[in-house]
């Protein structure tokens, strides 16, 4: 590529990469690995002016396919918060995509200093997958501290 900082170009007036301009606009899994090719792992942690990456786009949309090469490549996407206080996995359990929201269930890490389901993001979470129809397997893996520590 001749032009390396176009891979990481803010292209519209929300600030949203090449990536994220081709995920919204449905390209293919073809074009997308064509993309990450030139793309740095730590390239697809960048956000648009509302905090979405790459990965809360393909949660929206439920493209599983996407996913799994944006997680392959930075591990660290699925714990990224957006402005709004969520993650892809909200996003996915808000658009009722059940099989994204168990993939990025399996795939998002806590640890003493991120719980993204305890609290409010927990209590967020639970709401979304309830409202979406989203019982036994889901719910049943969520796991529930009644007792602080």
């Amino acid at each position: 590529m001749q032009q390396p900082a176009a891979i990481t170009a803010r292209l519209t007036p929300f600030a949203e990469t090449p990536l994220l301009v081709a995920v919204k606009a449905g390209q293919g899994l073809t074009f997308i690995r064509k993309l990450l090719h030139f793309m740095q792992p730590e390239a697809l942690a960048l956000t648009d002016y509302f905090g979405n990456t790459a990965l809360h786009a393909v949660a929206v949309l439920g493209n599983i396919q996407a996913a799994r090469l944006f997680v392959e490549q930075n591990s660290d996407l699925p714990n990224i918060w957006n402005i709004d206080g969520c993650l892809p996995i909200h996003l996915a359990a808000m658009r009722a995509h059940r099989e994204m929201t168990l993939y990025l269930f399996s795939v998002t890490r806590e640890d003493e200093n991120l719980e993204p389901f305890n609290d409010a993001a927990g209590a967020t979470l639970v709401h979304f997958a309830l409202a979406s129809g989203f019982y036994g397997k889901f719910i049943k893996g969520i796991k529930y501290d009644l007792i602080d520590a």
